[in-house]
């Protein structure tokens, strides 16, 4: 089913997420880290998650185990990219952040999605355009990330992708080309084309 087809309770409808474009209607209670309650503190289980490959785990459970179940849901070269940026943000957090990869806060999200728009691992070290910041990068972190959120399993209540895309920046540069995108999208589902 695909989200924000369905009544969840707490959780806008899919025209009422359309009409809300802010990430802040998206974040729930906390809006900010400065919000946060000291024991929902990402920073606070990094004994916890020492060690610990989260984003593999992540993968795994996503499509079954198998690469090749990921190259049948997402094909080979989606499926290429999500493990790249994985591996990109893992090496970002572990070398320029000093903190494990699911423990993220919005300023690590903002350095990383900065660094790959500057060029970082570009051959031609030219900046990335954001259309291919946001699909190749900021989308598949962003699952993480909900994904995250969505297991009781870890101590995410909070999203710090959408925490990052509330400030200006990369990360709101990257929201903004995904809301146009869902515009467009809508308009053609409901025929309301202006162009």
């Amino acid at each position: 089913m695909v989200r924000g087809d369905h009544d969840t309770p707490g959780r806008p409808s899919g025209e009422d997420m359309r009409a809300n474009q802010d990430p802040e209607a998206r974040m729930g209670v906390f809006k900010a880290v400065e919000d946060l309650p000291d024991r929902y503190r990402l920073s606070n289980y990094a004994e916890e998650f020492r060690g610990n490959d989260t984003w593999s785990w992540y993968l795994m459970l996503r499509f079954d185990g198998t690469l090749s179940q990921a190259q049948g849901e997402l094909g080979k070269s989606r499926a290429g990219e999500v493990e790249r940026c994985g591996r990109y943000f893992k090496a970002f957090m572990h070398r320029e952040r000093d903190r494990h990869h699911a423990l993220a806060a919005p300023d690590d999200i903002e350095a990383f999605l900065s660094e790959i728009k500057n060029g970082y691992k570009n051959p031609t070290k030219q900046p990335r355009a954001t259309s291919t910041v946001y699909d190749t990068y900021f989308a598949p972190v962003n699952q993480f990330y909900d994904w995250l959120q969505s297991w009781v399993d870890f101590p995410h209540r909070h999203q710090p992708v959408l925490m990052a895309c509330a400030n200006a920046g990369v990360a709101r540069e990257c929201w903004d080309y995904r809301m146009g995108l869902a515009d467009k999208q809508f308009a053609r589902k409901h025929g309301d084309t202006d162009e």
